[in-house]
């Protein structure tokens, strides 16, 4: 999927139970990876790719190398992301030691946690960074989301949706927003597979049922689309959609939100 400069060294590392390879890319951004994001080069990140495997686990994460460990990106990606694949790497040992039924059942196939950089948008004022999850522990199929990062330079802080507004008022604004934007991707998208029946939004029970609020608009970044700025929202499969319908994006230029920021933040999209 995507064509990357590679360097590779390998190095081989020895743990108490068994070995594990580590293999580090020094990766070069590529120029584009997705047409709705910008380029990976725009970001400003420079990263090595880790990769480990065993026979209960396989695991993959760039690892940011151009910020200092005190930094809030350094330390939300790389000392998060290291956290969270060490209790992953636990839990597809243990699943795997301990049960020969758990190996029969899942086929002997490796767990696996993929986490891949997608890019990223820098101005001196916001940073903001997408990374895409994978996760496969074991079952028909694995699962994926798009975990965010919004950097504010003037607070040195990564904030979120609610850290923008004030109060909850700007839910009901946005809400609209979003909902159309689904509709027409769905709309598109139900017209390549079905030419005899029009998508109908009254018959989708995943729109029906879902409730935007900061957490289930949580995976966020500032964007630009038709030469505005705004919020770009990412929505996992099973989020508004069943999961053969894959992951959404929406996008809401500021104008639609801007009279709810905070004062102190709108100059983000300005």
């Amino acid at each position: 999927m995507k064509t990357l400069i590679l360097f590779f060294s390998l190095v081989i590392l020895t743990a108490c139970n068994q070995a594990a390879v580590n293999e580090t890319d020094t990766t070069v951004p590529e120029e584009k990876l997705y047409s709705y994001w910008p380029s990976q080069g725009q970001a400003q990140i420079t990263y090595e790719v880790i990769k480990e495997s065993s026979p209960a686990y396989e695991v993959s994460y760039p690892k940011i190398n151009n910020l200092s460990p005190n930094h809030p990106v350094f330390q939300a990606v790389n000392d998060g992301y290291v956290t969270d694949i060490q209790t992953f790497k636990s839990d597809a040992t243990t699943f795997y030691s301990d049960s020969d039924e758990a190996v029969e059942a899942s086929a002997s196939i490796p767990w696996d946690y993929t986490v891949e950089w997608l890019g990223g948008r820098y101005s001196p004022k916001v940073w903001s960074l997408a990374f895409l999850i994978y996760t496969y522990q074991g079952g028909a199929h694995g699962n994926s989301y798009t975990d965010t990062y919004n950097y504010y330079a003037p607070n040195n802080k990564i904030i979120t949706l609610n850290d923008l507004f004030a109060g909850e008022e700007y839910l009901p604004a946005l809400n609209k927003k979003i909902m159309d934007a689904l509709v027409a991707e769905k709309t598109e998208r139900w017209a390549e597979y079905m030419e005899n029946e029009a998508y109908d939004v009254e018959q989708d029970a995943f729109l029906k049922e879902v409730t935007f609020d900061e957490r289930s608009l949580g995976s966020w970044v500032v964007s630009e689309r038709n030469g505005e700025l705004g919020i770009l929202f990412f929505f996992a499969p099973y989020a508004v959609g069943a999961y053969a319908e894959g992951s959404f994006e929406a996008f809401v230029p500021a104008s639609d939100f801007q009279d709810y920021l905070k004062e102190e933040y709108k100059e983000i999209f300005e």
